[in-house]
């Protein structure tokens, strides 16, 4: 750089000698190399955008920053309070149009410090935790977004736009009743606004849309909840009527988890059908069958798990689980009765103790049920032993506990 300015010196007192007709091209020359100088010099300077005093809208990360975000609040100088709200949701509202989770997040700000402001007016308060409620709602966040619209209302009752989005959050909560109570209280905010032309606006319509969803949801949770309400007294009817004691699961969930219930048969509705668990206890195993009908027998489901030809199972190493060797049990009292005052006949008419009983392997289920003595332990159980082994004879006749 001083190499060049030293060549153009000399280049400028050659030509200066040569006669001044060369004076008005030498200051051409030095006013063109001033001018390159300065291009060069301007490439080094921050874009004016990017100067605190001059930016149009404060980035984001600014606020990271004390200085920067002291000169942003500049801007505010001389509003009042409610001025300031009104210029921070508006800010937050552009943000929240472009959408991205950057923007949401930067709106949810924004509409926050507008309700810091704690500026008297409560409509515009409303319209803040409304805005906000809404960016929880694109962020998933439905109890901040049932909060915020909740306490919008109370700031405005007439703002239907807090209504709808609070329904929103608690609809999507599982609140469908308060979601309900909220549509409509929307409803009624812009019935009351104008009475005449409300069903026509649009919010009217979306409101409207969201009520109806929402009243349809109820009415078939409700329709679902008594079917399966009357299912269950039938049932209890059932079972009353056929002197079944029904107990305490004893299976600690993990026969119920299968899913399978006393039901009655759709195609033959007097039938009840049960899961049933089949213990052996000689070696703890169970076999869980998820529908015997109350009429089948034993010797219906056993020929076909123990019927000649059948494979052996892995426990059955003497191959002794076989139909014409087998024995059924019932074992008295093997549960506590769930209905208190069944439980005290129980007890004072069988006692405590726990008997073994066998039971014909042509008895039908719903016989074997209501033996004397049976309490059905969540799920109907019965014991499978090989007959006439020792076992047989220690479980028939030792006390149990």
């Amino acid at each position: 750089r001083v190499h060049g300015d030293i060549t153009l010196s000399i280049f400028n007192a050659t030509l200066r000698m040569a006669g001044s007709d060369s004076d008005e091209f030498v200051d051409a020359l030095e006013a063109e190399a001033r001018r390159s100088r300065l291009k060069e010099e301007a490439k080094k300077l921050r874009p004016a955008e990017d100067i605190p005093m001059f930016m149009a809208d404060m980035k984001p990360e600014a606020f990271d920053n004390d200085t920067i975000a002291a000169l942003a609040a500049l801007k505010y100088d001389g509003m009042s309070p409610e001025q300031i709200a009104e210029q921070l949701k508006n800010e937050g509202n552009d943000h929240f149009k472009k959408g991205t989770p950057r923007d949401l997040k930067e709106a949810y700000a924004l509409y926050s410090e507008g309700l810091e402001q704690k500026c008297t007016d409560k409509a515009l308060n409303a319209v803040l935790l409304s805005n906000r409620a809404m960016v929880c709602i694109k962020q998933r966040n439905y109890p901040g977004a049932l909060a915020d619209a909740e306490s919008a209302i109370e700031s405005d009752p007439s703002n239907h736009k807090a209504c709808f989005r609070g329904a929103t959050a608690a609809f999507s909560l599982g609140h469908p009743e308060k979601a309900l109570a909220l549509a409509n209280r929307g409803l009624e905010a812009l019935s009351a606004a104008d009475p005449a032309g409300a069903a026509a606006q649009p919010a009217h319509v979306e409101l409207l849309s969201l009520r109806n969803k929402i009243a349809a949801y109820i009415q078939s949770r409700d329709a679902r909840e008594a079917k399966a309400a009357a299912a269950v007294a039938a049932v209890e009817a059932g079972l009353s009527e056929r002197g079944v004691v029904m107990g305490e699961p004893l299976f600690g969930g993990q026969v119920e988890a299968q899913g399978a219930k006393i039901v009655f048969l759709p195609d033959f509705p007097t039938l009840m059908a049960f899961p049933v668990v089949l213990c052996y206890p000689e070696h703890g195993q169970l076999d869980f069958v998820d529908e015997w009908v109350e009429s089948a027998r034993f010797i219906d489901h056993l020929s076909v798990m123990f019927a000649p030809g059948t494979p052996q199972l892995p426990w059955d190493t003497r191959g002794e689980y076989r139909l014409g060797n087998l024995a059924v049990y019932a074992v008295t009292s093997l549960s506590k009765p769930t209905n208190p005052r069944v439980a005290d006949w129980h007890k004072q008419t069988f006692g405590v103790g726990k008997t073994a009983v066998r039971l014909p392997l042509e008895m039908p289920l719903r016989d074997a049920l209501a033996t004397p003595g049976y309490v059905v332990p969540g799920v109907p159980a019965f014991h499978i032993v090989v007959a006439k082994s020792k076992f047989a004879r220690e479980f028939a006749t030792a006390p149990m506990v």
